[in-house]
């Protein structure tokens, strides 16, 4: 999981001054890190503010997409590939958390 600040934060700080009225979480299936995110945002989003996730199963990846992606290991597959302990799935919650507090953070003029 990638949690050095450099990036991501300054993601977060375009996103809050933008001041979005809907925000789309993206992943490849919609059954992990899009549905942990999308919960955690509407619990944190100002009023008003729509919160969706989606997903899709891309043929390749636009390089522009990368640039507000946040590579966040997918707790489907678990620490080895194979299992999928409950704590893979924690430490992916409280990391979209992390961000996601910073994307929402009040005091920006709302």
């Amino acid at each position: 999981m990638n949690t050095s600040s450099e990036q991501w934060e300054q993601d977060a700080a375009a996103i809050r001054a933008a001041h979005p009225r809907h925000i789309l979480f993206l992943c490849i299936g919609n059954s992990s890190r899009s549905q942990l995110a999308e919960g955690i945002a509407r619990s944190l989003a100002p009023a008003g503010t729509k919160i969706s996730s989606a997903g899709s199963i891309p043929t390749r990846v636009n390089p522009l997409a990368l640039r507000v992606h946040w590579p966040l290991s997918d707790p489907s597959l678990g620490d080895d590939g194979d299992s999928v302990p409950l704590d893979t799935y924690r430490r992916v919650r409280d990391e979209l958390r992390r961000r996601l507090t910073e994307v929402f953070k009040p005091g920006d003029g709302r």
